[in-house]
């Protein structure tokens, strides 16, 4: 979670044009998700999603991060994690 946070945190400071200020979270800027919107994955203990107005932040256990847009699913940032396995791929 630590690097979701950074990783949001720097791209939007160089990238958006929007100033950081989380109490203003409806000003066009992505904000890393909250705890308290942690969500299980039916049938994936190995994955953890995270719910924003707008993204979904998908974060499993080898350290793979993907962030979807709400309702398109649209990709808008996905890293592999350190087996080189991203999300939704299998462990092989």
């Amino acid at each position: 979670m630590q690097q979701i946070v950074r990783i949001l945190t720097d791209v939007e400071d160089e990238l958006s044009g929007v100033p950081n200020d989380p109490a203003a979270w409806l000003d066009g800027r992505l904000y890393p998700p909250k705890a308290d919107a942690k969500r299980e994955v039916p049938g994936r203990p190995d994955l953890e999603r995270y719910r924003s107005r707008d993204h979904n932040t998908f974060v499993r256990a080898n350290g793979a991060i993907r962030i979807e847009v709400v309702g398109t699913r649209e990709v808008v940032f996905d890293k592999p994690g350190a087996s080189g396995v991203r999300v939704f791929e299998n462990e092989d």
